[in-house]
Formats: structure tokens, C-alpha cells, sequence
């Protein structure tokens, strides 16, 4: 705790985008002032007292960079120092930085994480101090730590002729079939629902390289976070010689409905990308002007006298 530090240098690799990848893109650098979890932290989390938006500690600009590239961040070094302090120190706050997009931002970039791999991608904290009494230069390096994104719904686009499903700020669709003309005790040997996706409107990462979104049956009639698990059967993806008409295989959710218990269907990105990226999809709805363009689901079924 006697040690002056003349030099801290935090380094990220962008890897990602969304959005104009022509636009300006800045963040600055803020001390965490409460103590946070990793899995838990959202949005409302950061909003009162988790940090002084008025004291910065570090700031990044650029105008359009490549896909992949280092961001170097110069810290300033009384934050650092703080960090250095022994554990018994108990006035000082050592809750890591969090990174706030500046007002210029018209751009999201991704960087690698504490679990990305090999090594040398890892977010990376360098530390050049001296002793007292100048004698003696020390470089320390980090790259152990923990992390985590939150986002927002302000002014999200919430157009009621479209369903969304975006990642990031966790933004999902439900749909519901009327499915009560099928009779009770029939099998249901192929149900395909199809919806047409808008181009318009769908932002991917520019990474993104396979378009899936997941459905879900509903289970709880007052609550549609309770659904059933991931199924790769069920998820959408374009049908062949289409870019727009997403197909999803999901006989076993009429099954269920026909059961008597018809919550809907949850739509969502897959369970990846939507904790990893800002993806997001937009289908026409029930409401559509264009009823072409609406959901629809084609069915094949058979009862006790087909057999």
C-alpha cells in the first residue's frame, strides 16, 4: 500500500458489432461503488448508486474501426492504487469499473470475455508501479476476472403489426393457436408453424452466421417464464428457397394443447446468443396488414376412425 503507481492499461478486443458499423463508437471508464453477482446483475441493478456517472476514471472514442480490433484504455491510477491496498483496508470500494457508452455511441461492440480462449483474448489489466523511495519498477498483469452486459427497453420498437425477439435486454413474443377444433384423442402427426420475418426490421450481429430462434411451450397460464426447456426440433430456421418464411416443427406443443392446456408459445432467440448478443428478430403478426404475411401453423392429424 506504499506503492506509486505510474501506469494502468486496460486492454479489451472488440470482436463484435451491431448496428451502423459506420458510426461513432466511445465508452467511459466508472468505479462499481456496491458490491454485484455476475448472474444477477440487470439493468435496474446499475441504475441507483452503483456508480457516480459524474467521476470517470478512464475514457475510449473512435470513429469506424475494424471488426476485430484492440481497445486500449489508460486508467487513471488513483482507482488503481485503491486496488492495491491490503484486504483490511475497509474505506476503500474494490468492485472492479463498469463501462458506459458514451452519448456519441450510435454502435454496439462486443468484447471477448473472462471465458473466451486462448489467453492472449482476455480482457487484460497492466499495472507499472515503483516503490517509496523510486528504487524499484514492478509490472503486474491481469487477466482473471468476472463480467457481465446489461441493456435496456427504452424506446424499443414495439410495432404491434410485429413480434420481437432480441437478445441482450432478454425481449421475447407469445403467440396462441386455437387449436380447439382438432378433436380430443387425436395424434398429431406434423404441426409446422410458420412465420414470416420482416427484413426490414431484423438487426443480427454481423456475426451471426446461423439464423435459429427457439419455441416454446408455455406452461403456466399467469406466467409465460415458466416453458419447457431448449428443443433443437423445435427451433425455427428459414425453409429451403426462403430467407424470410421461418419454419418450426412443433407437434408435441399441439399435443399438449390438445390436452386442454393451451397457454401459447414462446418465442425467443436460442438460449446462446440471447445471454451473448444483441440479435434481433422481428415477425409479422396476427395484425399484419399483408395476411400472407401472417403466423400460421399447418397441421396433420388423425383420429380413432382414420385408423
Amino acid at each position: 500500500d506504499t506503492v506509486l503507481v505510474e501506469s494502468a492499461t486496460l486492454k479489451l478486443r472488440a470482436v463484435t458489432w451491431f448496428g451502423d458499423s459506420t458510426a461513432q463508437f466511445g465508452f467511459t471508464v466508472h468505479r462499481i461503488d456496491k458490491n454485484w453477482n455476475q448472474a444477477t446483475l440487470t439493468w435496474d441493478s446499475v441504475q441507483n448508486g452503483f456508480y457516480d456517472p459524474g467521476l470517470t476514471f478512464g475514457s475510449y472514442s473512435s470513429g469506424p474501426g475494424p471488426d476485430t480490433q484492440n481497445v486500449i484504455v489508460e486508467l487513471d491510477t488513483a482507482l488503481v492504487r485503491a486496488w492495491l491496498k491490503p484486504s483490511t483496508d475497509t474505506t476503500t470500494t474494490k468492485y472492479g469499473i463498469i463501462l458506459i457508452p458514451s452519448m456519441t455511441t450510435n454502435i454496439v461492440r462486443g468484447f471477448d470475455s473472462f471465458e473466451a480462449f486462448p489467453d492472449s483474448i482476455l480482457p487484460f489489466l497492466e499495472i507499472i508501479s515503483v516503490n517509496g523511495a523510486g528504487t524499484v519498477r514492478d509490472t503486474s498483469t491481469y487477466n482473471l476476472g468476472v463480467d457481465t452486459f446489461v441493456g435496456n427497453i427504452d424506446n424499443l420498437n414495439t410495432d404491434p403489426g410485429l413480434l420481437h425477439a432480441q437478445s441482450g435486454v432478454v425481449y421475447r413474443s407469445t403467440l396462441h393457436f386455437d387449436v380447439s377444433f382438432i378433436p380430443r384423442g387425436a395424434i398429431i402427426n406434423k404441426a409446422d408453424m410458420l412465420l414470416s420475418l420482416d427484413p426490414g426490421t431484423t438487426l443480427l450481429t454481423k456475426f451471426t452466421a446461423d439464423t435459429v430462434v427457439s419455441s416454446h411451450v408455455i406452461l403456466d397460464a399467469a406466467d409465460n417464464s415458466v416453458y419447457e426447456p431448449d428443443r433443437p426440433s423445435a427451433y425455427g430456421r428459414p425453409k429451403e428457397g426462403t430467407s424470410t418464411v421461418f419454419s418450426f416443427s412443433v407437434p408435441h406443443a399441439v399435443q399438449f394443447w390438445l390436452m386442454g392446456n393451451n397457454y401459447g408459445i414462446l418465442l425467443r432467440p436460442t438460449t446462446g446468443p440471447e445471454t451473448a448478443t444483441f440479435d434481433l428478430y422481428t415477425f409479422s403478426s396476427h395484425t399484419a396488414a399483408d395476411s400472407s404475411q401472417r403466423p400460421r401453423m399447418q397441421i396433420l392429424y388423425s383420429t380413432e376412425e382414420d385408423r
